[in-house]
């Protein structure tokens, strides 16, 4: 089984509650917020404080305005942890049970998710000093979270086509244009030491070929039938797509301007002569629609996740019984 979560879904299940100090030192603990029936206490709040100053020691910085970046980290820890206790309270007011082969599955797709075997991930644990104990119990709180808010918010999620595609447009409104012409080529063969009557009869072809496509004969039909270049004939003389200055400079000058789905002018290269059609214009510092499509999805899922995420908070801080003391 394989989850995923958005950064304040992530930012909540790691809120993991602390109730003793650090080794060796004596910590006298002090209630700061009462939630419904259960409390959290200072020794939580200063815990996650230091982690999340230890994972972004920036979030604090030194000197001039460090109380005040102190006391804005504080205010966002301590909403994250009542956030997580209305949460694990809506966990077991569901009675929401996780077995343990379900931990045993998501410790594997973990495993796999980072090329490791199971025994390997227990070994990198074990480097870092994270008991495996607390790792699953952290897994096993995250899967309880993922089927409470899927219960409560996963059916007011609906991304559609519409804003898939104004998320597209949005991405890539302001990005340089580089062209990438997908062409279609018919190539016809001079014969080696071929005199010039029979290469005026080759060029007598080549321009009956165009005045054919010239009036609606599609070009993909002629190649089939007309074309010698052995690898684009059988495929309606797919050439590709390709960046005009990628060109040699003769079939550049005969693509760079020509229309869309028009045929260009004969071109005179080493006893061949080609014809080319560009049929696509697309930009290539851009992926296409469909390249882009399920990122978009995950994308925008995530956002509504934690948006309906937040609403979620706040409608259960409506209802609740919460006090704050320190």
């Amino acid at each position: 089984m394989k989850f995923s979560f958005g950064p304040l879904f992530t930012a909540l299940l790691l809120s993991l509650a602390v109730s003793s100090g650090a080794a060796g030192a004596e910590l006298i603990d002090r209630i700061v917020v009462v939630v419904n029936d259960d409390l959290i206490l200072e020794s939580e709040v200063a815990l996650e404080m230091a982690a999340y100053m230890e994972a972004d020691p920036r979030a604090v910085p030194q000197g001039e305005g460090r109380e005040q970046a102190l006391a804005e980290l504080r205010g966002i820890v301590v909403e994250g942890l009542i956030g997580r206790q209305l949460s694990d309270q809506a966990v077991a007011r569901l009675g929401i049970v996780v077995e343990e082969s379900e931990v045993d599955g998501q410790l594997a797709e973990t495993a796999r998710m980072n090329n490791m075997t199971v025994d390997q991930l227990v070994q990198e644990l074990a480097r870092q000093g994270i008991p495996v104990a607390e790792f699953r119990n952290d897994m096993r709180d995250q899967i309880k979270q993922y089927r409470l808010f899927q219960a409560e918010i996963g059916t007011k999620i609906d991304i559609g086509e519409e804003l898939l595609r104004q998320r597209y447009n949005e991405r890539y409104a302001n990005v340089a244009q580089d062209p990438e012409y997908h062409l279609r080529m018919i190539a016809l063969v001079i014969p080696p030491g071929a005199t010039a009557a029979e290469r005026a009869e080759a060029m007598a072809k080549a321009e009956g070929l165009r005045e054919e496509i010239k009036a609606g004969r599609p070009f993909e039909e002629v190649a089939i039938e007309h074309s010698e270049d052995a690898g684009s004939a059988a495929k309606g003389g797919e050439f590709g797509k390709v960046r005009p200055r990628a060109l040699i400079p003769e079939f550049r000058e005969a693509v760079e301007e020509l229309p869309l789905n028009d045929v260009s002018e004969i071109v005179v290269q080493n006893d061949r002569l080609f014809m080319f059609q560009v049929y696509r214009i697309t930009n290539a510092a851009v992926k296409s629609y469909d390249e882009m499509v399920d990122i978009l999805f995950e994308e925008l899922y995530r956002e509504e996740e934690e948006r309906q995420i937040e609403l979620w908070i706040e409608r259960e801080k409506a209802r609740a019984h919460i006090e704050y003391l320190h």
